[in-house]
């Protein structure tokens, strides 16, 4: 039983990382699809043979910090200093 485990554990593991580099080359988020193989291995599969994105100037998500100060920027305009 302990080795069933041990072994579904490296598979895990290893299609974690595998996720994350193919993730990166091809251009879409690696936390997210790192995430998706780490419940369910065979989602590399699906994106080995998802096509690479070719929008390489694509949109960063702004962070919390980034947020909040837009967001005082446009409740009570920008800082009179």
């Amino acid at each position: 039983m302990f080795g069933v485990l041990a072994i579904y554990g490296m598979v895990v593991l290893v299609a974690l990382v595998a996720a994350l580099l193919l993730a990166h080359y091809k251009q879409r988020d690696p936390s997210a699809w790192a995430f998706m193989s780490f419940l369910f291995p065979p989602a590399v599969l699906l994106l080995l043979f998802l096509p690479t994105v070719k929008d390489r100037a694509r949109r960063r998500k702004p962070g919390w910090d980034e947020r909040d100060d837009r967001e005082l920027e446009r409740e009570y305009g920008r800082g009179e200093t």
